[in-house]
């Protein structure tokens, strides 16, 4: 049968094997498909997406929504459970981090503040002789405390000159 003009169908429209269709669908209503959607091309959705899959993601190739390219978001995100980031990871503004921040090395910008009680504490599976090490240019401050006390427990060890400018005298050996 070949119709060249509109075909109006009142009821249910059953069609047994490959449909295709040639410039654009117009659909009024819900869609439902079941089986695979294999769409080529560019895809726009203007609503919200709500995406019922609840596999757990466990590397870049699996979970309930696995892409190869990137992803550009231009709203906030939220994830409820672990974030695992293979590779580098930049981030432009203010970071706040509301729980614990654990790592092995951390190389902060000379120009980076500290706002509040800044904790650095030896782990017991730590084997490395050097809990913090500070270190400046030749000629520069490495380490500044502007005011207020610093206390120190334990050994340490000075290499170098130790400069004191405070007057005070002694009144024990202790």
């Amino acid at each position: 049968v070949g119709i060249t003009k509109n075909l109006n169908v009142g009821g249910t429209a059953d069609i047994t094997g490959n449909t295709k269709i040639t410039g654009t669908a117009d659909i009024t209503g819900n869609t439902k498909i079941t089986g695979t959607a294999d769409i080529t091309g560019d895809t726009s959705i203007t609503g919200s997406i709500a995406h019922t899959k609840d596999t757990e993601s466990t590397s870049k190739t699996t979970g309930a929504i696995v892409t190869a390219g990137g992803i550009g978001v231009g709203k906030n995100i939220h994830v409820g459970g672990t974030a695992d980031i293979t590779g580098n990871t930049k981030i432009t503004g203010t970071v706040t981090v509301t729980g614990l921040l654990t790592g092995k090395t951390a190389a902060i910008d000379p120009n980076a503040a500290a706002g509040g009680a800044l904790t650095i504490s030896n782990s017991a599976t730590q084997t490395s002789a050097e809990l913090v090490k500070i270190t400046g240019t030749a000629g520069q401050t490495a380490l500044q405390v502007a005011a207020g006390d610093v206390d120190i427990q334990g050994d340490t060890t000075i290499t170098g000159v130790i400069t004191h400018t405070k007057d005070t005298e002694s009144t024990s050996k202790t």
